[in-house]
This record gives structure tokens, C-alpha cells and sequence, in this order.
């Protein structure tokens, strides 16, 4: 990755799937970190961490990276991908 590319990114999010949540953190040169906190795997949680994250930074700033466990995340990843954030699933 060259430095240009790390930079495109004002927020890197990191999400930890388990069947009915999602334990959320992040990291940013210039947006305070904040504890880790769970969200639910449903339609409030995930419009919920949508408007936080949005908050922050443009969706297309934020770069969303997220364990892929069994298919627990893949209703989330639809659901960031089609507000437009960045996703990574590994």
C-alpha cells in the first residue's frame, strides 16, 4: 500500500461478527477513538452504526474491514456497502 493510499481514508473501522452482534472499533490520525461497542445484527443496530459512522466522516472515507463468520455478516456487509462505505470482509 503507498502512503497516498493509506491516506484516502480519514476512518478504518474493524468488526467482530458473532450471530446476533457486532463488536465495532476503530482507528483515525484525526478522529478520536472511542471504546469498543456492540451493535445488534438488525435493521435499528445497523441504521444505528450507519448514522454514527456517518457522522464522522463521508461513507466513502470510511473504510470498513469485518470477519467473515459463517454467513452472521453478510446482511451487514450488504446493508454498509449499499450506504457506501468500503468494505472489506476477511
Amino acid at each position: 500500500m503507498t502512503s497516498e493510499a493509506a491516506s484516502s481514508f480519514v476512518l478504518h473501522v474493524g468488526i467482530d461478527i458473532s450471530a446476533k452482534k457486532g463488536s465495532v472499533a476503530w482507528v483515525s490520525a484525526t478522529i478520536a477513538s472511542v471504546p469498543a461497542f456492540e451493535i445488534a445484527l438488525t435493521t435499528p443496530g445497523m441504521d444505528g452504526l450507519a448514522q454514527r459512522l456517518s457522522a464522522l466522516a463521508p461513507a466513502a472515507a470510511i473504510h470498513v474491514t469485518m470477519e467473515a463468520t459463517g454467513h452472521f455478516h453478510a446482511r451487514l456487509a450488504h446493508f454498509l456497502h449499499e450506504q457506501g462505505f468500503v468494505l472489506s470482509v476477511v
